[in-house]
């Protein structure tokens, strides 16, 4: 996975974009992403836009050159439950609709289902924040989601097992899939219900 960057700066401009172009190449062979470039006051204005996003950088930033640029920032937990339902209930819409779309092919549900591990993970990171955790507090959450909704914690963790393994047969797609829907649909309702 590339490392990924942030400048903030006074003001980003056409010029500043073309004096960076050159230097392209050289962050992709290094290894890293391309840097996220914003004005500071832009950062500051679109926190509510990108809650989840946001929130990530400030909770796990490290400074390279000058003073923290996000002391005294905060995301609003308000931002935060609304971006995390948005997240939750895309992830249930594209599950079933992905169902649809395999036609019921275990071959293309596996490979649905493998391709939902990282936004699903996303999703528990997401909550996670929820509850003023770290991302690596997802497990947590997955825990308290079991608990209050009684969602099961081995099918998260079969979800999750696919950001490495990446080898689900075609038996075990279809018998994951109706508690993994059932499971997705708790975490609907636990960031529906959530209160600050």
């Amino acid at each position: 996975m590339p490392l990924h960057s942030l400048a903030l700066v006074d003001a980003v401009v056409l010029a500043d974009l073309d004096a960076l172009v050159p230097r392209a190449d050289g962050w992709r062979r290094a290894g890293l992403a391309m840097p996220l470039l914003l004005g500071r006051g832009e950062f500051e204005r679109s926190l509510d836009a990108f809650p989840i996003e946001y929130g990530a950088i400030i909770a796990r930033h490290v400074v390279l050159a000058g003073s923290d640029p996000f002391t005294g920032l905060a995301v609003h937990a308000g931002d935060l439950r609304r971006a995390c339902e948005t997240l939750a209930k895309s992830h249930l819409i594209h599950l079933r609709e992905g169902f649809l779309e395999t036609a019921g092919r275990a071959g293309e549900l596996a490979s649905m289902l493998r391709a939902s591990a990282m936004p699903f993970a996303a999703l528990l990171e997401a909550a996670a924040r929820l509850e003023g955790a770290d991302d690596d507090a997802a497990e947590r959450v997955a825990g308290a989601i079991a608990g209050r909704f009684g969602a099961s914690e081995a099918v998260i963790d079969q979800v999750l097992d696919q950001l490495d393994v990446q080898e689900l047969s075609n038996d075990e797609a279809r018998r994951l899939y109706p508690a993994y829907l059932d499971v997705v649909e708790k975490v609907v309702a636990y960031v529906d219900s959530w209160r600050q």
